[in-house]
Parts: structure tokens; sequence; C-alpha cells
């Protein structure tokens, strides 16, 4: 985690570190897992997926692994419940 430039502020941090604590079997977080942390929330080079695509599938991860709770989920993101409410609803996931 010291060697990654944190471009964001200690809220990108937390959020990490939330998703690494919701996503870890176990509770337990080893390297392997702090690596795939960091790497997915660097900018993908997928020319072809769209914005509103990949803020839809990491909706859909978060929801998923705070099984459709969702003021966990909101906090995770970092966007208000209200706003997680709208986006699942044009997801269809309401």
């Amino acid at each position: 985690m010291t060697g990654y430039t944190w471009p964001g502020n200690v809220r990108q941090l937390q959020h990490l570190l939330e998703r690494l604590v919701i996503l870890s079997p176990g509770g337990r977080v080893d390297d392997e897992a702090v690596g795939d942390a960091i790497s997915a929330t660097e900018p993908r080079d997928n020319a072809s997926e769209s914005l509103a695509d990949a803020e839809a599938e990491q909706i859909r991860r978060v929801m998923a692994a705070t099984n459709g709770n969702k003021s966990r989920a909101s906090r995770i993101l970092g966007i208000e419940r209200k706003t997680l409410y709208r986006k699942l609803e044009r997801l269809g996931m309401a």
C-alpha cells in the first residue's frame, strides 16, 4: 500500500480499506487482496467500456459484496444513499 501514489484523498484510502474488509474471505486481508483492490481502483485501459458501464459494474459488485445493504454500499461507493437508489433504479436493480 505504501508503493501506491494515492492520487485521490483520504476518502479513497478509506473506501479501499472498507472494500478489502468486505470482500476478503473470513475478514483476513492478504497481500494479494490489497494488490487486487488497488489495481481495481486504477483506471482501466478498455476503450470499448463506457463510464456508465464501468459505474454499473462497480455498483453491482459492491451491492453483491454488501448482500444488498444499500447504506453500506453507498458508503463504500462514496455517494449519497439517494443517489445510489436513483442509480439502482436506472440499472433495473431497485
